[in-house]
């Protein structure tokens, strides 16, 4: 070919891929396979090699990088980037709202009628794209909002920035005249699908490399990246939600001219009248939704849909009035340990807890947090009145997770290992069999462990009897009406009756719940026994491999439980049973050899009927595998899988460890997953 031709080839095959790039990174529905797009993306490369005066710095083919740079140039911005304000309340939305109102005069107020354009809050890098004659000539970071760095050529590696705007006659601002002649920018926001994050942490840890905490950090640090060789790889993604230097009468308007120009835009983002309405599409999202999602989210973006009453309400020195940051309640949190105190559960163990000044995590106030055991408050190195890091996800206990040391002021003090039960002051003794050593308290008439032991099987998982929570069953016990699981099947209304708070509808309620738990299922049984070590899994292992009670799992003749003849027979069926191991076969013996546990068993059952064993299973393709399960899933909730693996004869654990068979894994997988490659424990997904 001629050079004529030549450059009018590689003009074509850029438009053919920019098409195709477009059709497969924004619109995800790609017109060609990733062979034929390959095929015509090699023939650009080998034509602008050999003919290296038609190359230009907007080909496709500058997305691969391999370029490395010396460093980062200054941007000034010709806009200034200002950051929202946050709330975390509907209330404080609320006098957000208010505040617009009364900087307004009412006449303009009633521009409010205009409503809200609301989006999702990414949590990625601002980034802002400036394209000249519709062309990308430089990208840099939010910076200062003054300042910034230009990251053009690692924003090039992006495949969802286009490096040509689209002109559509479909645009707003083409039909003014204003695509050609102008400068205009583009903001957004540059993140990491969380399926990418997983990718490279374990290429990190394959390697022996530190893990990074967050997708985040992932993508601030490979946008600050000087080989863009590296940063291509990274499959880094941008969102785009603002134009600057172009004028718009709605967000509306603008958010859907960045759609015709050719860029990715988060399409949950919703137009809402009022608070009322912004309300629910926050809830609608401030749960397990936001999960499900392959970017992160940390809150809504609040944004007044016309401009013109944004342009009125202007700025503060530090935010604009006319759009605010509704923020989730934050699950991670730094304050002050105050103190450490210790908790006796129903089998002994003693818990470090931390006592902190409060502060709110997930939509409560937190006031404590496990430190776990003595071994993890070595680990983080804690002492009383560091200024610690908190966590909280879901329904999980919060807990202390590390310590900002450099916050300290050498008034710390050291946390006491202690050598005698805070409740009953036995002496204590440690447990090195598990996971960390634990301390433990070996009294059985502990009031702690007794009170907790009742309250467990009182518990939605043993009994379901509400109404018997923590509080009523302590009172109960201090008023000397409970002190063994059994009596709380001798309770009368008298006695209830005489506990704060309860009236006759509540002290009715409670007997009834009472009354409708005298029926428990085997597993459910042998799990409320608080025996060591016995939780949901192995009380379902027993259960299937007994049957029954009695004369299954115990035999109630004369002399029989009294005797070696019981513990070889129960050692004996228990080494049948999969995956139990030494510590639990113990754990079971001594519960069932000690001649009080057998009384109150006994005491129990003139009340409670226990059910034999009934395998409902749908099969038994999973029997004798234990699984594990972390993430979200789209189509499945956790006890969805849960359930299903359990009526194929499978069972569930909640720790990772040597026994795990599988580990299920969804989207945004955590520690069970690094742990489990760890261990060389196989993965699989829900199809």
């Amino acid at each position: 070919m001629i050079k004529s031709e030549i450059q009018k080839r590689i003009e074509l095959l850029k438009e053919e891929l920019e098409k195709h790039r477009h059709a497969y990174y924004v619109l995800e529905n790609p017109t060609i396979s990733d062979e034929v797009y390959d095929s015509i993306f090699h023939e650009l490369v080998k034509l602008e090699d050999e003919n290296p005066e038609f190359d230009n710095l907007n080909s496709p083919t500058k997305r691969i990088g391999g370029k490395i740079l010396d460093g980062f140039q200054k941007v000034k911005h010709e806009f200034k980037q200002w950051s929202y304000d946050d709330v975390f309340t509907i209330e404080e939305l609320s006098k957000w709202e208010e505040r617009n109102e009364r900087y307004l005069n009412k006449e303009q107020s009633q521009s409010f009628v205009g409503g809200y354009f609301c989006e999702l809050k990414i949590d990625g890098l601002k980034v802002i794209l400036k394209y000249v004659d519709g062309v990308l000539v430089q990208a840099a970071t939010r910076g200062d909002g003054e300042m910034g760095e230009d990251v053009t050529e690692n924003i090039k590696t992006i495949k969802t920035v286009p490096f040509k705007i689209s002109t559509s006659p479909d645009l707003s601002l083409q039909r003014r005249g204003e695509m050609q002649s102008r400068t205009i920018f583009v903001v957004g926001e540059v993140w990491l699908a969380k399926k990418d994050f997983e990718k490279i942490n374990k290429e990190r840890d394959e390697l022996g490399e530190e893990l990074y905490a967050n997708p985040r950090n992932v993508a601030a640090g490979t946008i600050r990246q000087l080989d863009t060789g590296i940063v291509a790889k990274r499959n880094l993604k941008f969102f785009a939600y603002e134009i600057l230097g172009v004028k718009y009468a709605t967000q509306e308007q603008m958010n859907l001219d960045l759609k015709q120009m050719g860029f990715l835009v988060n399409t949950k983002s919703k137009f809402c009248k009022n608070i009322e309405e912004i309300q629910k599409y926050y809830e609608a999202w401030n749960g397990e939704k936001r999960y499900k999602e392959e970017y992160g989210i940390d809150g809504v973006v609040v944004k007044t849909n016309d401009l013109s009453v944004a342009e009125k309400l202007g700025y503060t020195a530090k935010s604009p009035r006319s759009g605010i940051a509704y923020k989730f309640q934050a699950e991670e949190a730094a304050t002050k340990l105050l103190d450490v105190t210790f908790q006796v559960g129903r089998t002994g163990v003693v818990t470090p807890v931390a006592e902190l000044a409060p502060v709110q995590l997930a939509g409560s106030t937190v006031k404590r947090a496990t430190l776990h055991n003595f071994d993890e408050i070595e680990r983080l190195r804690v002492k009383i009145g560091d200024t610690v890091m908190v966590r909280k996800a879901g329904d999980i206990i919060p807990q202390v997770f590390d310590v900002l040391i450099n916050l300290r002021d050498g008034k710390e003090k050291k946390i006491l290992e202690i050598k005698n039960c805070p409740v009953c002051k036995s002496d204590l003794f440690k447990d090195e069999s598990g996971d960390g050593v634990k301390i433990v308290c070996k009294n059985e008439n502990c009031e702690a462990k007794i009170v907790n032991k009742i309250i467990y099987f009182a518990s939605r998982k043993v009994a379901n009897i509400d109404g018997l929570g923590e509080s009523t069953v302590d009172a109960l016990y201090q008023n000397g009406y409970v002190r063994k699981v059994s009596d709380i099947y001798k309770l009368t209304y008298e006695q209830i009756a005489q506990l704060e708070g309860f009236k006759e509808k509540s002290i009715n309620n409670l007997l009834t719940a009472i009354e409708n738990s005298r029926k428990l299922k085997l597993e459910t049984f042998i799990m409320g026994l608080s025996i060591n070590n016995v939780g949901e899994e192995t009380g379902i292992d027993l259960a299937k491999h007994f049957k029954s009670l009695e004369p299954g799992l115990l035999n109630f003749e004369p002399g029989f439980m009294d005797s070696n003849k019981f513990k070889d027979y129960l050692r004996t069926e228990l080494e049948k049973i999969f995956g139990i191991g030494e510590k639990i076969k113990e754990g079971i013996i001594n519960f069932f050899s000690n001649k009080e546990n057998i009384k109150e068993i006994k005491e129990i059952l003139k009340y409670v009927k226990v059910l034999d064993y009934e395998n409902n299973n749908l099969s038994n393709k999973l029997e004798n595998l234990r699984f594990v399960i972390t993430g979200t899933f789209d189509d499945y909730s956790r006890d969805d899988i849960e359930k299903l693996i359990k009526q194929n004869g499978g069972s569930v654990q909640n720790v990772v460890n040597a026994k795990t068979s599988y580990l299920v894994v969804g989207e945004d997988a955590g520690s069970k997953l690094e742990k489990a490659n760890k261990l060389n424990i196989k993965t699989i997904g829900i199809d």
